[in-house]
């Protein structure tokens, strides 16, 4: 008789496990290699030999990794490096916002382009 009710707890045991609620776990979520954000430009500097950069004044926050930027550079031998500049003056001179496109990952940034807070940009462009 004990035996018979050691096998029917074990069954019962068995039989209610699968019924618990999974763990799940939640994975980050992907991030694309190229972002774009509107930001208001408040620096333009050129650093002969390393890089052309703007500053925003919003700060960019990787939602997977929590990293940051407001820094986004490109490389001053580029033959974008000049127009750079120029969208960074005119949005500064005329309070205009600038659309830019940077990549995600700090991996390839420009020589001097901190990876703190710095990312490579791809592209600006004047926003009315």
């Amino acid at each position: 008789m004990r035996r018979s009710r050691l096998l029917a707890l074990a069954v019962c045991a068995g039989a209610l496990a699968p019924l618990a609620a999974p763990t799940r776990t939640l994975a980050d979520p992907p991030i694309a290699d190229e972002i774009s954000i509107v930001c208001t430009s408040v620096n333009t500097a050129v650093y002969p030999g390393s890089r052309v950069h703007l500053k925003c004044s919003e700060t960019w926050e990787n939602p997977s990794t929590g990293a940051t930027a407001n820094f986004f550079a490109a490389d001053a031998g580029s033959s974008q490096a000049g127009q750079v500049v120029a969208i960074g003056v005119a949005a500064q001179t005329f309070d205009k916002k600038v659309r830019i496109r940077f990549r995600s990952s700090s991996t390839d940034n420009p020589s001097g382009c901190d990876t703190s807070n710095c990312r490579k940009l791809v592209g600006a462009q004047l926003e009315n």
